[in-house]
């Protein structure tokens, strides 16, 4: 179903959550007097037969919006399915999220019509009220009431419900999904608004539609639509389903209660949100004194900004979700107070960093993104409400280099940093964050930029194995792997979530034994250095049934020792429909593999050169003395493959994989 929220709590507040229902004191009914009637209509509507056989279809779907000059907001919900299998269940569910600061829930009731005309309906006992605050959260003050009707349902039960909350909040802007994974035979969302206001559309995937207006409503509605059924490494839904956003401007004599959050152009939002962080950035006497502290043997531009980007990310990450609705979620806490607690969320570490790089007067620039989604930012939308998160942009001489510069028209030359990102280096950038795009906040200056993308070959993983492989088909190995980048903070992140080396040991040999049967290992030797952003591994390991052996005269073996493919990580069941994301992927090997005494080798994988626009890979075997040695290079990076291309994303991978899975045969010498 939609997202029904009124707002959204920008950098990482989730407002609605749904967990495990208790038991219900919902009463059974003999008949439906107690029913509304649009609930009892949809339960008697028919329904259509369904090639792709979902869990349910959903009856009805609509939102509605009533705002006044004052910009009282009133937001009624319809909702109802029909459980078509019993795997349905889990989605008879209600829940209306509200703000405590500005909302309040008017009306929340639910109910249960079965085929043979007998209901269930719920009272108040049936509904929990319950915070949607989480574990990274000291407080939030995002709500939602929720009502679970799972245990009330069976095959052919329509489920309803319809909410009605009021307020505040100073979000008018609303985004509506027309399609979602199960099929919908009614989905719309509909306005009133006083005289003189604007609602301005703008639809994504599908045609523009008309509005109907009928008694001061404006109303966008689509029927009768088909369930979108994912397929492997599709983008996001917001790419593939039809929706739509409103944006709702006040007439210019308007009598709001408070000022709304909507904005024609990037520049506006910049220069509104801008003052926000400035009236919080100010610095104090203590972050001098730590800046002076941190800065001390600093002589240039870079040495002053390592140290105090270091600082912020070391700053405890929690967050403190407040006046949600009066729109607390864009607002970050005092540099002073983010200092002297040593805590923050992602725009609080943004804002202690831009104070403290002032103090040594260098600019610096929230910088607002979506942690998400790269792919889905919409130039033609500009709504703080398509970003999650913050980071920061920092101003640098000549002297510094790094792939994660852009250069803007007015500022210069622009560090980007994630000081969340506790395994990310100073001067590298998230893989999610590469190549999207983010708000700067330098006030009329600032507005939407694009963010950079880190080369290939600072985010790779070199690898070198030198193996002994004996006759009886046992294999010996000593492996060492160095990772930088974003290669290296995947692995960084895998070593630092265990408490012991021999965790994470464990948690290697279960890697290697997908590739090398029962494979054991000694104790890695580990080299983590952040401030580099190298991840160095070292480790000894044993497979002893890794090749096969045939009556002592012949051995085989695959060269590719690790990560070696065995089939396509994506379905081809069925026709492609739908675009297909590539995640980065860079690896560099060099493998020795010394065979037995009295073998020599009869047979070896050909080379294999593949290039698309995608990617790279080159893979050969090379017969050495007394040893084979395996080199390859995969070059993949991220990529949306369009569905006519996909064909040659299969053949490339498939390529890879008969090459990966081809055997060294080594015959006893005569």
């Amino acid at each position: 179903m939609n997202f029904r929220s009124l707002f959204l709590s920008l950098f990482g507040v989730s407002l609605i959550l749904v967990f495990a229902g208790g038991l219900q004191a919902a009463k059974m009914q003999k008949n439906l007097k107690k029913v509304p009637d649009w609930v009892v209509d949809l339960s008697r509507a028919s329904v259509p037969d369904y090639d792709s056989d979902p869990n349910f279809v959903c009856l009805l779907d609509t939102m509605t919006f009533e705002i006044n000059d004052e910009g009282e907001m009133i937001s009624k919900t319809r909702y109802a399915i029909k459980l078509l299998k019993k795997e349905g269940f889990d989605d008879a569910i209600a829940y209306a999220s509200y703000s405590e600061d500005t909302d309040k829930v008017k009306k929340f009731e639910a109910w249960v019509v079965h085929d043979n005309n007998q209901a269930v309906l719920f009272g108040k006992s049936d509904i929990t009220d319950r915070t949607s605050k989480q574990n990274w959260q000291i407080a939030s003050s995002g709500r939602y009431q929720y009502l679970d009707a799972r245990r009330d349902v069976k095959v052919g039960s329509v489920f309803a419900f319809e909410s009605t909350i009021v307020g505040t909040n100073i979000f008018t802007r609303q985004s509506w999904y027309f399609q979602g994974e199960e099929p919908r035979l009614r989905s719309g969302i509909r306005f009133k608004v006083p005289e003189g206001w604007e609602i301005k559309s703008l639809f994504f995937n599908m045609d523009p539609l008309d509005p109907v207006e009928s008694g001061g409503y404006k109303a966008w509605e689509m029927r009768n639509i088909a369930g979108l059924e994912r397929q492997d490494f599709a983008p996001l839904n917001s790419e593939l389903v039809p929706w739509a956003t409103f944006s709702i401007f006040p007439s210019a004599n308007a009598k709001l209660k408070r000022p709304v959050h909507v904005h024609r152009s990037w520049k506006e939002l910049s220069t509104e949100m801008t003052q926000q962080y400035l009236a919080k950035t100010y610095s104090s006497e203590a972050i001098s004194q730590k800046v002076r502290e941190l800065t001390a043997a600093g002589s240039d531009n870079w040495s002053k900004i390592k140290p105090l980007a270091e600082y912020a990310r070391s700053v405890n990450y929690v967050a403190e979700s407040l006046d949600l609705g009066s729109g607390g979620g864009f607002v970050p806490r005092t540099a002073d107070e983010i200092y002297s607690t040593n805590w923050g969320d992602c725009k609080d570490k943004a804002t202690l960093l831009c104070s403290m790089l002032g103090d040594v007067e260098i600019k610096a620039f929230p910088l607002i993104v979506n942690a998400e989604s790269r792919d889905t930012i919409y130039e033609e939308w500009p709504s703080g409400l398509q970003f999650n998160h913050c980071i920061i942009a920092i101003s640098v001489d000549e002297e510094v280099s790094s792939d994660s510069i852009v250069e803007h028209p007015v500022h210069g030359r622009l560090l980007i940093y994630d000081p969340t990102s506790e395994m990310t280096s100073v001067g590298d950038l998230p893989q999610q964050l590469q190549g999207s795009k983010g708000i700067l906040l330098a006030g009329e200056t600032g507005g939407l930029i694009d963010l950079p993308v880190v080369r290939p070959e600072n985010s790779v993983t070199k690898r070198w194995i030198q193996a002994e492989v004996f006759d009886n088909g046992g294999l010996l190995a000593k492996l060492h792997e160095e990772s930088k980048g974003q290669e290296g903070r995947g692995e960084r992140r895998v070593y630092r979530s265990e408490e012991r080396l021999s965790e994470y040991r464990d948690r290697l040999q279960s890697w290697m034994a997908n590739y090398a049967p029962a494979a054991r290992l000694s104790e890695p030797e580990v080299e983590d250095d952040l401030d580099t952003g190298v991840f160095e591994m070292k480790v000894d390991f044993a497979s002893p049934g890794y090749g096969k052996a045939m009556g002592g005269a012949l051995v085989t073996f695959k060269p590719v020792i690790l990560d070696r493919r065995s089939d396509l990580a994506f379905s081809i069941k069925k026709k492609r429909t739908q675009p297909m994301i590539l995640n980065p992927d860079h690896l560099d090997e060099i493998a020795e593999i010394f065979i037995p005494v009295g073998f020599k080798v009869s047979e070896f994988p050909e080379a294999i050169s593949l290039k698309e626009d995608f990617g790279t890979y080159e893979a050969s075997v090379e017969i050495g003395e007394e040893m084979v040695i395996l080199k390859r290079k995969l070059w993949i990076n991220e990529n949306l493959i369009p569905v006519e291309d996909f064909d040659k994303a299969k053949a490339f991978f498939e390529s890879i994989i008969s090459f990966e899975q081809s055997p060294v045969v080594l015959e006893r010498a005569s």
